[in-house]
């Protein structure tokens, strides 16, 4: 008997490791990613953004408003104009900073290299960047030209802030340069005066001023410059002055209001055809070299200046009269009805009524005073 061997021998299916398919379009930062595994270079999305500013490569679709490329047609860019748009990039970063380290750098605030731009002086260029050179340029030609607070003003001049700078300011020496808004809490703001520091480095370089004794003095210690803030008109004089000055080139009604909560000085006036604004009389403030010095003082345009502007509108003629009565207790009955024109004082009607009650010992006598 012939016994058959029948041997099963199993397949061993080997399944190669498939790549998965790439998406039909992808986002500037993936592309990039794509582009550097395709090309060997460090391709960024600003390199994607210059390609598609080129115009190698143009959007096929968008994504909740981002646009998306092809990812065909980004495999199919020549890689040697790739890799040129990641070298012109290169070569821009290492010859230019970004704003802050700009700054930096040359010792700058950056409000100071940004207005330096407003006034033509230097370029922000290609992705927000300065370049270089025209940076150290910049430091060199406009050293002095940067605007610095009251606190840094006073440590180039070695005195203390505010016991000496105060004097300062008082005598003219000094005046803002320009002001801006600090938010103090979650519903106010201060001005805060900045000044130029060529003009500080002129003050210190002042003759006849003996700065070594202002300098290093104690804290409570009185100021040696209060003779020279002496001579200078008070604060008081220089904004009633500026108020009367405002009065007449705008032809309208200006009033000052010392606070005694702030102890600064709070200017409002009559609106004549929605003018002048607070920003124009803010630049006229600043524009003239009396009150410019107190201008971390003077609030204009406060609150309690739209309850004067009420007032005083209801003191025109015939916009509003004055109710007075008189009662026979503090909660009682009226005996006597009064009725005042508030913009001529004139009696308009006077008459007593017959209460039902008694008056009380208390509505008879006079108020103390």
């Amino acid at each position: 008997m012939i016994t058959g061997t029948t041997t099963q021998t199993a397949a061993t299916e080997t399944t190669a490791e498939e790549t998965p398919a790439l998406p039909e379009a992808l986002g500037a930062r993936r592309i990039a990613g794509l582009l550097s595994d395709h090309t060997g270079e460090q391709v960024t999305a600003a390199d994607v953004d210059e390609l598609v500013a080129a115009k190698h490569l143009v959007a096929s679709d968008s994504y909740k408003g981002w646009p998306l490329y092809a990812t065909a047609a980004a495999l199919a860019l020549d890689k040697d104009l790739v890799r040129g748009v990641v070298a012109e990039r290169l070569a821009w970063e290492a010859a230019s900073v970004s704003r802050d380290a700009a700054a930096e750098r040359i010792g700058w605030h950056w409000r100071d290299i940004k207005r330096m731009g407003a006034e033509g002086r230097i370029t922000l260029a290609k992705g927000r960047r300065y370049l270089i050179i025209d940076l150290e340029t910049l430091a060199a030609e406009a050293d002095g030209e940067q605007y610095i607070t009251a606190q840094a003003a006073a440590d180039v001049l070695e005195i203390r802030h505010p016991a000496d700078w105060r004097y300062v300011e008082a005598a003219g020496w000094i005046t803002p340069a320009d002001t801006y808004e600090r938010e103090v809490g979650r519903h106010r703001t201060v001005t805060v005066a900045l000044y130029r520091l060529a003009d500080v480095r002129a003050v210190r370089d002042m003759p006849g001023v003996d700065w070594e004794s202002v300098r290093g003095l104690p804290k409570g210690t009185a100021s040696p410059l209060r003779e020279y803030a002496a001579l200078a008109p008070t604060r008081s004089a220089v904004v009633k002055g500026f108020a009367q000055q405002l009065a007449d080139r705008h032809r309208t009604t200006v009033w000052a209001w010392n606070s005694p909560y702030s102890g600064g000085w709070e200017p409002d006036w009559e609106r004549v055809d929605g003018g002048p604004t607070e920003q124009e009389v803010r630049r006229e403030l600043l524009a003239d070299p009396a009150t410019a010095p107190y201008a971390s003082e003077i609030t204009l345009c406060p609150e309690r200046g739209k309850v004067t502007r009420t007032a005083r509108e209801l003191l025109q003629p015939d916009a509003a009269v004055i109710l007075d009565t008189e009662t026979t207790d503090l909660d009682g009955q009226t005996i006597e009805v009064a009725v005042i024109d508030a913009a001529t004082g004139k009696k308009l009607m006077d008459t007593l009524v017959r209460p039902t009650e008694p008056i009380s010992d208390g509505a008879r006598s006079l108020p103390e005073g």
